[in-house]
């Protein structure tokens, strides 16, 4: 073991005294290095131990001292897993001692009030806003409940259990808006019925196994229960609000500007307007204004009256016109939707329409959805009006936002990897098809690729994601076509990764660096479910291809437009990309998420990019101004 001095209280000597000093320093620090090691810059590896001055991994058996003073070998000491983030909800056979059937919740909603119950399910979502899962808040829910059903859901609580899970609230709102008399009921209930209502629904969720004959390449046995985990995660996703509120302002405002010359070119902001009838500004302030009043006021029931806004009350109609829906319409909607895609994941009607409502007043489902449908689902408004009215600008205006999209992830690239004076970092496809245009044989170049010392980070940006029937549905044929997309991505970066092994120096005009490892990363921009599914049947499906199988190629890493501003947040902390996506592939949450792993194993707070406060303050620009009083027609 080499020990260095406390070099604060050192004295340092001079002259020769200093290089004879510098000399036995040099020779305790290499004096164990094998000759056969070599000299070359190596890049050390996240979690491996090294003999002191060498790249030699120790191999001996590591022990650590438990908490009880015991010591036991390091590798017994679980990594954290996926698993530890899992919480396991209670059903009506838990708590009652036997099923619900959900046909009797569908008899008693029949004479169910519908703001009532609304208003339940409503004011739940408000606080699962601020935790998914809530001891306390499920404490308080079993305390409605009679002997001996509260003991029973108290000790299930305590076990860790959740009492009740978002999905379940969602189904029975789906259930109130199709079955409850939309008319008020004079009955009060109690509380004790939704309750039990909800665990019924959770008795009967993930019953029906759908598809029963088909096949995902890499599954043994029900391709079922993959199905659901995806289905799960993409119902469970949040979004982060400031990144979000900055991408979008980003997306809308900023960028198009910046795209003026180009050939196909579109105003997003005016083709939002000439499509739905409504100003972006005015859809952004209305949302706006339901959140911000939602959000003072104690529960999910406010007066559209009382919306603070210096607009005409006819465009705040228009504006609520796409925000909100009356429960009739909302029924309709829900019945098509089951028909289309089942009803026990599909939460897009709501998501579309987070605002419901019953004569003057509005029931907020969610101050969180109803931000998300402001900022982030802006696009399908264009997109429902588009598929309505056909025609060329269908295309045009879709390849122009997939534009925006990949712009929007190559700034934050440029942003991580900042080029320096005399050392050029980032280089794009268009760099990449130039410098590499004798040896390109017809292939294409991927998106990006990063320089780092000791490995390439090499990439492409994609707005294609999972679609609607795998990611609601279920559907095994769109998984296996989702991954097989993933597919064709990774070959494309593989093909610029063969470029740079062939001749790195066409492209950065300095000498090949010897044995650099490649790191693959695909940027999802509408985002993808990662989880140990998805991850094991992709690298099957990639090994299978034979696709980023060859020497020092890493794992094809997937991470959506949150994850790589978390990234561009930590690098101003001092983390690089390629460290933390190395860190990722070789630790417990390698299966899982980028995000996942920054957050839940390497415990790092990346917190909001100082590039995107501008663009985050530029976002409520528009809305300032009006939210005062409403001014007459």
């Amino acid at each position: 073991m080499v020990v260095l001095p406390n070099l604060a209280a050192a004295t340092f000597p001079s002259g020769d005294e200093f290089k004879v000093a510098l000399q036995r320093l040099t020779r305790d620090l290499l004096a164990a290095q094998p000759r056969d090691v070599g000299t070359s810059v190596t890049a050390l590896r996240y979690g491996v131990r090294y003999h002191s001055g060498t790249l030699v991994q120790d191999v001996s058996p590591a022990f650590v001292q438990l908490a009880n003073s015991i010591y036991i070998p390091e590798k017994a000491v679980r990594q954290p897993m996926p698993a530890d983030v899992l919480v396991a909800y209670m059903t009506g056979r838990d708590v009652y001692g036997s099923s619900i059937s959900i046909e009797a919740v569908k008899r008693r909603l029949r004479t169910a009030d519908i703001q009532e119950t609304l208003v339940f399910c409503a004011s739940l979502l408000r606080s699962m806003d601020q935790s998914l899962v809530d001891p306390g808040r499920d404490r308080y829910l079993a305390g409605h409940l009679g002997e001996p059903y509260r003991t029973r859901a108290m000790a299930g609580i305590e076990a860790g259990n959740a009492l009740v899970a978002p999905q379940a609230v969602v189904l029975l709102t789906k259930l109130a808006l199709a079955i409850c008399p939309h008319t008020p009921c004079p009955e009060r209930a109690d509380g004790r019925w939704q309750l039990a209502a909800l665990l019924a629904i959770q008795d009967s969720l993930n019953l029906a196994q759908g598809e029963p004959e088909a096949h995902i390449d890499g599954i043994h046995g029900d391709a079922r229960a993959a199905a659901v985990l995806i289905q799960s995660q993409v119902f469970h996703t949040r979004r982060e609000p400031v990144s979000m509120l900055a991408h979008s302002h980003l997306r809308w405002r900023v960028l198009p500007r910046r795209q003026g010359g180009f050939n196909g070119f579109a105003d997003l902001g005016e083709a939002f307007a000439s499509l739905t009838g409504v100003s972006l500004d005015d859809f952004v302030s209305v949302g706006v204004a339901v959140w911000a009043l939602a959000i003072r006021t104690a529960g999910p029931l406010i007066d559209a009256s009382q919306l603070s806004l210096q607009i005409p009350r006819s465009r705040i109609n228009a504006a609520l016109r796409l925000l909100s829906a009356s429960p009739t319409v909302l029924a309709r909607e829900i019945r098509a939707d089951a028909r289309d895609s089942g009803s026990e994941w599909s939460f897009e009607i709501l998501r579309h329409y987070p605002i419901i409502k019953l004569g003057r007043s509005l029931v907020v489902l969610s101050p969180r959805l109803v931000l998300e449908r402001v900022f982030d689902l802006v696009w399908i408004d264009v997109e429902r009006a588009l598929l309505a009215k056909g025609g060329p600008d269908a295309g045009r205006l879709r390849r122009f936002w997939d534009l925006i999209c990949e712009e929007d992830a190559t700034e934050t690239l440029s942003a991580i990897a900042e080029d320096v004076p005399g050392q050029k970092r980032l280089y794009r496809q268009v760099e990449m098809q130039t410098a590499f245009d004798s040896l390109r044989r017809k292939r294409k170049c991927s998106d990006f690729a990063i320089d780092y010392p000791s490995a390439w980070v090499v990439g492409d940006v994609t707005t294609s994601s999972l679609n609607r029937q795998a990611a609601v549905g279920g559907s095994i044929e769109a998984i296996n076509d989702g991954l097989a997309k993933i597919v064709a991505k990774a070959r494309q970066i593989e093909s610029t990764i063969q470029d740079l092994q062939a001749s790195e120096t066409l492209l950065t005009g300095a000498p090949a660096q010897a044995r650099r490892a490649y790191v693959p990363l695909l940027i999802m921009a509408e985002g993808f479910p990662v989880n140990p599914v998805t991850s094991a049947l992709l690298q099957a499906r990639l090994s299978t291809a034979k696709v980023l199988q060859g020497p020092r190629i890493g794992p094809l890493h997937l991470i959506d437009l949150e994850e790589l501003s978390m990234v561009e947040a930590l690098a101003e902390q001092g983390h690089s990309l390629l460290e933390l996506l190395q860190q990722h592939e070789q630790g417990g949450y390698k299966w899982m998420s980028l995000k996942d792993f920054v957050l839940l194993e390497a415990k790092l707070k990346p917190g909001p990019a100082s590039r995107l406060k501008p663009f985050f303050d530029g976002a409520w620009h528009p809305i300032l101004d009006v939210l005062r009083r409403t001014s007459p027609d």
